[in-house]
């Protein structure tokens, strides 16, 4: 190899790591969905039918717009390094409301809505739901639009669990109010009318989504003695007992 060509690899190996070293990597805590249930403005299934995606420099102007509509995004997390790392990602889904678990005047069943997600372009976590898939989507409503963190609650609809939709439809509301639950990464100063939520309990996959065993098929509620605890069924149990 030339020392010619052995410069030009270096070279390109060191714009491609001066190019990405500023990328933000996230890591998103595992949230119970009777916190998520609670702390949201909305909850609904819906079936997405369309996303677009904009990137916005810092001065404003869009740089480019891609819309999808009947097939699953080929952008995903991509972002061009030319925008610089300034830009902001939007991405808008057009979800047809299938059914509502927490009433919103937003929100009703049958109507056609708009979730924005919006974040940095440098961070790599964002939402990507796909085209004509169904999912259980929770988020807040920000100057009169239904919006959705990065980091937010949204849920292939295969893998909710029938504990899950229980609790969407009546026990996580009844609990809002009674009984918190201190999660991952939360910090919890007191543990009276708490569930401590942690990774402790993991479900290995035989149930669920193989996910966390309180997420899967418990919810935070007051026993019959009047304190806040995981209540669950068989299914529960089951997944404990893996341990």
């Amino acid at each position: 190899m030339s020392k010619a060509m052995w410069f030009s690899r270096v070279l390109s190996v060191v714009l491609l790591m001066s190019s990405i070293r500023n990328i933000q990597c996230c890591i998103c805590a595992d949230v119970h969905p009777q916190k998520e249930y609670c702390t949201s403005d909305y909850a609904i299934q819906g079936q997405v039918t369309a996303k677009d995606v904009t990137i916005i420099p810092s001065d404003g102007e869009s740089l480019f717009k891609e819309s999808h509509s009947y097939r699953p995004s080929p952008i995903g997390d991509y972002f061009p390094f030319s925008v610089g790392f300034d830009a902001t990602k939007k991405i808008v889904y057009t979800v047809d409301i299938e059914k509502r678990y927490k009433r919103n005047y937003l929100t009703h069943k049958g109507k056609t809505v708009e979730i924005i997600v919006t974040h940095e372009a440098r961070v790599a976590c964002t939402v990507d739901l796909y085209i004509n898939q169904s999912y259980v989507i929770m988020g807040n409503v920000v100057n009169g639009e239904l919006t959705l963190e990065p980091c937010g609650s949204y849920r292939d609809l295969v893998w909710i669990t029938m504990r899950q939709f229980f609790g969407l439809k009546r026990q996580y509301r009844r609990n809002c109010r009674e009984c918190s639950i201190c999660g991952q990464w939360d910090y919890c100063d007191s543990t009276e009318g708490i569930c401590t939520f942690g990774s402790a309990s993991y479900n290995f996959g035989f149930y669920g989504d193989g996910g966390n065993c309180e997420i899967d098929f418990a919810r935070c509620g007051k026993t019959r003695k009047g304190f806040c605890a995981w209540l669950g069924g068989e299914d529960y149990r089951r997944c404990l007992g893996q341990y």
